[in-house]
């Protein structure tokens, strides 16, 4: 996890498992991520070898914003607990 913002929390955070694959970089912001910090993840990844081509199967890191993809969930909505 990395870059704290005004309210303590991390900007972003990098998941994986021990073979290195899959490799997930979550942000909070992306234009923020990609301003500040993308470089520096980047640079980690490929340090650490998250990014050669065994660990990756010869795929390169992809960057893509989900917000369009969180939408609520109208089930969970109408639930009484």
């Amino acid at each position: 996890m990395g870059g704290l913002n005004s309210h303590g929390e991390y900007e972003y955070m990098i998941l994986s498992q021990p073979l290195k694959y899959p490799t997930f970089v979550l942000a909070r912001d992306m234009e923020r991520f990609e301003n500040k910090y993308k470089p520096e993840v980047y640079s980690f990844l490929e340090k650490h070898g998250f990014l050669s081509p065994i660990a990756s199967l010869n795929t390169r890191l992809h960057f893509e914003n989900v917000t369009a993809c969180n939408r609520i969930n109208q089930y969970y909505d109408q639930m009484l607990l």
